[in-house]
């Protein structure tokens, strides 16, 4: 999805749009209502808009795992992020946020994948076990080195990974939105 850099303005992000509290999973979520709700909060009237609203509303019908979000900073990104998890039925699971640019190249793999306990380290759960049954939020993804590119396309393809260090190949069930200002 390309969100077009023009004059459009997002609204603030819609509390209806925030994770709820209710611990019941929703398998089947009413397309209407969360529509109506999802573009509440993406304000404007122009020809850019009505595409993202329609793309939008393709990729909620169609519950693609994978999603990637282009576009200049400012344009709502992570809105549309927050709004894709919020309105499925994964929208009562965790919904884990990476900020790539917040962490060193080096620690980057070990965030996402964990680390299986050794002598030297303890176990840590990585963000892709951490989401499991909700939403991976990968922000500028472009940021990655091209070997952890690599690496989570890979991931992707095989819909499983091992935590560093680890011997048994965990599974994937998460849906992964990365986003990127790049082209």
């Amino acid at each position: 999805m390309r969100i077009p850099h023009t004059s459009t303005a997002v609204a603030e992000r819609d509390p209806r749009l925030q994770k709820r509290g209710n611990p019941v999973m929703n398998e089947t979520p009413n397309p209407v209502r969360h529509r109506s709700e999802l573009f509440a909060a993406i304000v404007g009237d122009s020809a850019a808009i009505a595409a993202v609203k329609d793309l939008t509303a393709r990729i909620m019908s169609r519950k693609w795992r994978y999603v990637m979000i282009s576009g200049e900073p400012g344009t709502g990104k992570e809105m549309l992020a927050r709004a894709l998890h919020t309105h499925s039925f994964r929208e009562f699971r965790p919904f884990v946020e990476c900020r790539c640019s917040e962490f060193a190249s080096e620690d980057v793999e070990k965030l996402l994948f964990g680390i299986e306990a050794t002598s030297k380290e303890n176990s840590y759960r990585g963000l892709l076990e951490s989401a499991e049954n909700g939403t991976l939020f990968i922000e500028e993804i472009g940021k990655f080195s091209v070997p952890i590119q690599g690496k989570l396309l890979k991931v992707l393809e095989q819909q499983r990974f091992r935590r560093i260090d680890g011997t048994d190949d965990i599974p994937l069930n998460a849906r992964i939105i990365a986003t990127t200002s790049q082209n």
